[in-house]
């Protein structure tokens, strides 16, 4: 696996717009889509919110549940480029400390990161057979005038990846009568973009699954609005152990989950696609990375991983919103003994420092 040539410089310029809304170099002579020198902007380092005693959050969490864990964060419309918002549209798999049972709630956070979240709202929640008593990992994007919610079902084998939709913006949704629609063994924790290849009518699924070196993504794609899916392939796995030191830290070498997709988006003239993930380290711990591709499927590691301090303190589940240069990543992390979802914001490099 080649990595990506690190291109984090003061004064990084805006790298063009959107080629569709959602939570994006030149290129060599290698087939595929997994060529060096591939966009960089806004993929890292994070840095964690730090205390701030003017606002109500107890930083560096946005979103805390006293009776329960929250994980899996997905922010609707996570790529911002084009325009900033008024607010971060959240939703987040909720695991309640009685009974074990996982639903899908909505928050709205402030983008500034310093005022409260009112509660969330539930918008999902395990009614059907193969749900059993868990819905959550929820993937959202929109398409047209809905918002298409994906999410895990059930507990491992008896479960799979179901698909809901929303005409009120994403606050209310109806199941798709076919549930599950991808029942692959193990499938589990999608993240759903347009294709590069043909944004307006297929899209990607990137989800985990098993392999023989631990937990990998996988990538299968659709023609009808995720209502069914093809064959699925794997896109990236553990890393190889390196033979020399390469300057970045590798985070992955027990494997790779959680995945987060944006794009298409374009750089340097050329369509590509980001993925932020987990990285299982060798001795289970988990920290956030990055890696991007031209084609969707030929993926290169950012030399800068991890994307969020050290790594190491079990941080799951990424989300990211990036506006241009800038770029808010959430993640749940573990303290008082729950989960919780805590935020940091991009370092944007300038010529007297970071802000």
């Amino acid at each position: 696996m080649r990595h990506l040539t690190l291109t984090i410089a003061a004064g990084v310029a805006a790298l063009g717009g959107l080629g569709l809304t959602l939570a994006s170099c030149g290129r060599g002579g290698e087939t595929g889509g997994g060529d060096s020198n591939l966009p960089t902007q806004a993929i890292g380092p994070y840095k964690e919110l730090e205390t701030n005693f003017e606002t109500p959050l107890n930083e560096p969490f946005v979103l805390e549940d006293i009776g329960a864990d929250l994980v899996e964060p997905a922010i609707l419309d996570g790529d911002q480029v084009q325009g900033r918002g008024d607010r971060l549209i959240v939703y987040v798999e909720r695991i309640a400390t009685a009974g074990n049972r996982g639903t899908i709630v909505r928050a709205d956070i402030d983008p500034d990161l310093e005022a409260s979240t009112e509660a969330p709202e539930e918008v999902l929640a395990p009614t059907e057979p193969w749900e059993g008593s868990r819905v959550g990992a929820p993937a959202v994007l929109r398409r047209g005038d809905k918002v298409i919610l994906f999410f895990e079902g059930g507990d491992g084998a008896q479960g799979g990846i179901g698909r809901a939709v929303s005409m009120d913006g994403g606050r209310s949704f109806t199941r798709l009568q076919r549930n599950p629609v991808l029942t692959a063994p193990g499938a589990r924790q999608p993240t759903v973009i347009a294709s590069p290849a043909d944004p307006a009518r297929q899209l990607s699924m990137y989800f985990v699954g098993d392999s023989v070196r631990g937990p990998a993504i996988f990538l299968t794609q659709s023609t009808d609005d995720g209502q069914s899916w093809g064959a699925a392939r794997l896109v990236l796995g553990a890393d190889a152990p390196a033979t020399s030191d390469g300057g970045g830290v590798q985070i992955d070498l027990g494997g790779v989950e959680g995945p987060c997709a944006f794009g298409p988006t374009s750089g340097a003239g050329l369509p590509y696609v980001g993925l932020f993930y987990v990285g299982v380290s060798a001795t289970r711990t988990r920290s956030i990375g990055y890696a991007g591709s031209f084609d969707g499927e030929h993926f290169e590691r950012f030399p800068g991983n991890p994307v969020v301090g050290a790594g190491g303190a079990d941080e799951t589940g990424p989300a990211v919103r990036r506006e241009g240069d800038r770029g808010i990543l959430l993640y749940a992390v573990s303290a008082g003994g729950r989960r919780s979802i805590a935020a940091a914001r991009h370092l944007v490099r300038t010529p007297t420092g970071s802000n």
